[in-house]
């Protein structure tokens, strides 16, 4: 088994004085397509391919040869905008469409230092030249580096527009999946240095004490060139890379779906809060204001549906996270990489794993019930009031 450890006794370099190191990141980007789009996986990347190279900063585009099985669309889910933006999401239906390749697309990139966007104004802009693999969801970028430990945050940074406009060219588009919709990074916060070690058992990483977010990789291959080191980094941990992104896109499913629960739920309780107040108020005022408050029972109505929709689709997305972390945990512990992902996963695993939404179904459960005693009293009081009159027309005629 591969050693990961969060101490750094020795770097690869080390044991390996003039082999070359690379820097590799990784990134979610999702090819977004058309749901009516009925081309094949090869025909969709022979496109991409020709609108990339319409790209002056595209040197060249290799496409593998497709496995059509293995090639597939499918529908994740995009982060809504807050609790306002709530379509199709109670309903479990909100998703767009996306084509996997079964290999990656392979890119070399040219652009020069100038022409590249900072992450932030005082970070670094590590080269002019890439070598990238991108199979429609995972997206690798690597780069020769020098001797710093460091590597740069802006470092790859300018594939996004690359891939966002060769996509709009040929109809299409990307989807970013970052950490959290608010967050600048394209890519995940930890990135590797890898440097290849023959006489290596297994692959190893080593977790830098200075820089958490660097990780040493000592990979066991003999590759030399930066093209073959990137497709060996692939083939090691690109099961793990698939399945991080498909546990995290549910992930965020279920985050937004709570707080779209929690809001519908403050509104119900203050339309109940409100409808309370206004009955306590002076008696001059209180017909006014209960009058505006008419419908407030349909309206509650509303909010309860809402909520037990909500709350059905949040508890089958938790399931379905259950089901996609499995498949990561295995495929990010076979290939014991699992500290590459901990800054991007950590947080939010930790408040799914907690998410309790016993008081929300409390909550409900006591919204509904003076809702139903509410509406039963109202019933009998109607009712009661109907028969004395009825009983007060037939006494007049006797």
């Amino acid at each position: 088994m591969a050693t990961i450890d969060t101490k750094l006794p020795e770097t690869p370099a080390a044991h390996n004085v003039g082999r070359s190191t690379y820097a590799v990141r990784f990134a979610t980007v999702y090819l977004t397509v058309d749901h009516d789009l009925k081309e094949s996986a090869a025909q969709i990347a022979r496109r991409l391919r020709d609108a990339l190279n319409q790209d002056s900063r595209v040197l060249s585009v290799s496409v593998p040869k497709l496995d059509e099985s293995w090639s597939h669309q499918y529908a994740p889910y995009y982060a809504s905008e807050g609790p306002d933006d709530s379509t199709h999401l109670i309903e479990g239906t909100r998703h767009f469409h996306t084509q996997v390749f079964s290999d990656p697309l392979a890119l070399k990139v040219h652009v020069p230092k100038k022409n590249q966007p900072a992450l932030y104004e005082d970070s670094e802009v590590p080269t002019e030249d890439y070598y990238v693999l991108w199979n429609g969801q995972t997206l690798l970028v690597a780069w020769d580096h020098d001797d710093s430990p460091y590597i740069p945050s802006s470092g790859g940074h300018i594939l996004e527009p690359i891939l966002e406009e060769a996509t709009e060219r040929i109809d299409a588009g990307i989807y970013v999946q970052p950490c959290n919709p608010s967050c600048k990074h394209v890519f995940l916060h930890r990135a590797l240095l890898v440097q290849a070690d023959p006489s290596a058992p297994a692959w190893s990483v080593v977790v830098d004490g200075d820089d958490p977010e660097t990780l040493h990789v000592r990979a066991a291959t003999d590759d030399q060139s930066l093209e073959d080191m990137s497709e060996s980094v692939w083939f090691q941990y690109g099961s793990a890379l698939r399945n991080f992104a498909d546990m995290k896109n549910v992930a965020r499913k279920i985050l937004d779906l709570e707080a779209v629960v929690r809001y519908d739920l403050d509104r119900l309780n203050s339309l109940h809060h409100s409808r309370a107040s206004e009955a306590q108020g002076p008696w001059k005022g209180r017909i006014s204001a209960l009058w505006k408050q008419r419908g407030w029972r349909r309206k509650s109505r509303y909010y309860l549906a809402r909520l037990w929709l909500g709350l059905g689709t949040l508890e089958s997305a938790s399931r379905f996270w259950m089901l996609e972390r499995g498949h990561f945990v295995r495929s990010a512990r076979e290939a014991d990489i699992e500290p590459l992902f901990v800054i991007d996963a950590s947080d939010e695993t930790a408040y799914i794993e907690a998410l309790d939404l016993t008081l929300i179904e409390a909550s409900i459960e006591h919204a509904g019930g003076r809702l139903d005693s509410g509406a039963l009293v109202t019933a009998t009081v109607g009712g009661a009031l109907a028969g004395a009159l009825i009983a007060s027309v037939i006494t007049a005629f006797h």
